[in-house]
């Protein structure tokens, strides 16, 4: 049973005893004695004697881990002494210089133009090769087909410059193609009709035009083809087989106009 102490003036304790009480405050929890307190750094060590074990060179025994000595001193992390908002006071770092040569990049895709597939996400571009058909078929509107493509390129971020750059030389191409079609094909076989046509009224005109019968000649038919090429005047010479009333054939050559305007020179 523990006796409690009266309080009183004669019951006071002197502060020699207890010197936490003489600055004002005790210290909680209080110190421990001073044979556990750590020695300072500049004690001597104190040699312990080394542990000895009973069980040591049994077989299959673990060597003991020795435990560590009283009186070291275990490293203790720093506590800062600065406010959160000193290092977003300090001024800033002076920049850094860049590197003369650039740093690799890692990461990327493996392939021979890794710069190509910056733009892999794009739509894909619509075809050029429509373009160059409608230009070879109908020339200059070709450019029709070459705008709307260019736009619809351009709206999924594609270039526009494929499209002019096929419907003109598309254009120049088939400029050149329907040049040598009309200088090799189509020149020669309008005139070819055209001189038919001019053949053709040739001989009507000399059975029906009058001119023989004026001579006392009774022509049936005329069969005629040219023997010359026309002029520069658009004359031209022809070789007519005529056909008589009366069964019999006869030659004669004419000089002809484009209109079929014929006459015969005096001694042919």
């Amino acid at each position: 049973m523990t006796t409690q102490v009266p309080p009183g003036p004669e019951n006071a304790v002197a502060p020699q005893e207890y010197p936490q009480f003489v600055s004002g405050y005790a210290q909680y929890p209080p110190p421990p004695p001073p044979e556990l307190q750590p020695r300072p750094a500049s004690a001597p060590a104190v040699d312990y004697p080394a542990v000895s074990y009973p069980q040591e060179g049994a077989a299959a025994y673990p060597v003991p881990v020795p435990y560590p000595q009283p009186g070291g001193h275990l490293p203790t992390a720093a506590y800062p002494t600065a406010p959160p908002w000193a290092a977003a006071a300090q001024p800033p770092a002076a920049p850094v210089a860049p590197p003369e040569r650039p740093l690799p990049q890692y990461g990327g895709l493996l392939v021979p133009f890794p710069d190509e597939m910056q733009h892999a996400s794009r739509a894909q571009a619509p075809a050029v090769w429509p373009v160059a058909v409608f230009t070879l078929l109908f020339g200059i509107l070709g450019a029709v087909s070459a705008k709307r493509r260019a736009d619809q390129a351009r709206r999924t971020r594609n270039s526009s410059a494929p499209y002019w750059i096929t419907f003109l030389v598309s254009a120049a191409a088939g400029a050149f193609v329907w040049f040598v079609l009309a200088a090799v094909v189509i020149g020669p076989l309008v005139t070819e009709v055209r001189e038919t046509q001019r053949l053709e009224a040739v001989q009507r005109n000399v059975v029906g035009d009058g001119q023989l019968k004026s001579a006392r000649i009774d022509v049936s038919a005329a069969q005629c083809r040219a023997v010359t090429d026309r002029d520069a005047e658009g004359m031209r010479d022809y070789l007519c087989r005529l056909t008589l009333a009366d069964g019999r054939s006869a030659s004669l050559t004419v000089t002809a106009d484009e209109s079929g305007q014929w006459h015969s020179e005096p001694g042919r």
